[in-house]
């Protein structure tokens, strides 16, 4: 079956994704799954319990003020879309694979700059070489 169809698997992500959002740490998920859905691991839950436990979750998360729509990705104006391409590519091919929130640390260190895909052609081409020196970096030590 296709993971994207499998409703199971999205609800139990779900779940998991506002756990995190929250906060919970381990003892209080569990506490939280046998109060709500009366079971020890969410993978135990059927179909209504996982629909409570993200009501529940959800329920939590508003009256905290927190977001529960994804962000959209900023899209770079048309002069630096090749570098921020160039940038998630080679967070993708690193080992262990990155995301951007890897690239936007390095912004923040090396330009003071909250989101890499702020940055100017040049500061972009500084954080390519930083990551292709990384990727040397980690094969040299790997042979």
């Amino acid at each position: 079956m296709n993971r994207q169809a499998d409703p199971r698997r999205r609800e139990l992500a779900r779940i998991h994704i506002l756990a995190g959002l929250l906060g919970l740490d381990r003892d209080q998920y569990e506490a939280m799954l046998w109060s709500v859905g009366r079971v020890e691991s969410s993978v135990r839950l059927d179909s209504q319990g996982r629909a409570q436990v993200i009501a529940h979750l959800e329920a939590h998360a508003k009256t905290r003020g927190l977001s529960l729509r994804a962000k959209p990705r900023q899209r770079p104006a048309d002069g630096k879309a090749r570098l921020v391409a160039k940038v998630r590519a080679l967070l993708i091919n690193a080992t262990p694979r990155r995301n951007d929130a890897y690239a936007d640390g390095m912004s923040k260190r090396m330009f003071g700059i909250e989101k890499f895909t702020w940055c100017d052609p040049g500061q972009l081409h500084k954080l390519i070489a930083a990551l292709q020196i990384d990727r040397t970096r980690r094969e040299e030590r790997t042979q």
